[in-house]
């Protein structure tokens, strides 16, 4: 009897081409070897260049140097990765920064960078892969989009700023 694919092992990636943003340094440098090291063949996205294309070259990735502010990069990272690896499935968010000043001193050109990272370019990351994941999942495969949020979405930091209402685990 074959295994249905919502009951296939979920950490074979072999087949998928994932992509990460943010993926220079921290939780989407691990998540790109996590990716890669499930069978995915990965394209890493971020600023820094010098550190992602150590990582592609590590993991036998992609390196696409982009600014996930700007749509236009990330449009132009999305048709590489397409003549590279072809039609992405699967697409892990990550990028972020959290320039955490006390409120009384913070500049407002930091809470835009934060505001244009943390949230427009998870926006503008979705928008470059929707239609590659909703051609995906027409096709019958499995088509994923990861967000990953900043600790000040769940908890506060005293003297900051980011004073959100903690909130229960998840999952519940």
């Amino acid at each position: 009897m074959t295994e249905s694919a919502t009951t296939q092992n979920i950490h074979d990636l072999t087949g998928r081409i994932a992509v990460v943003t943010g993926a220079s340094s921290g939780i989407g440098a691990a998540t790109a070897r996590t990716l890669a090291a499930g069978g995915a063949r990965v394209a890493v996205l971020a600023r820094r260049a010098d550190r992602i294309e150590a990582l592609a070259k590590e993991i036998d990735g992609i390196a696409v140097p982009t600014d996930v502010t700007d749509p236009a990069s990330l449009a132009r990272a999305a048709a590489t990765i397409r003549a590279e690896l072809g039609r992405p499935d699967l697409v892990v968010a990550n990028a972020g920064v959290m320039l955490g000043a006390p409120f009384a001193t913070a500049e407002p050109a930091e809470w835009t960078a934060m505001v244009n990272t943390n949230i427009s370019g998870l926006l503008h990351t979705g928008k470059a892969f929707v239609d590659d994941l909703l051609a995906a999942a027409a096709g019958g495969g499995r088509a994923d989009l990861v967000h990953v949020a900043r600790s000040p979405a769940t908890r506060s930091t005293p003297g900051t700023a980011c004073t959100a209402r903690r909130r229960p685990a998840w999952p519940p």
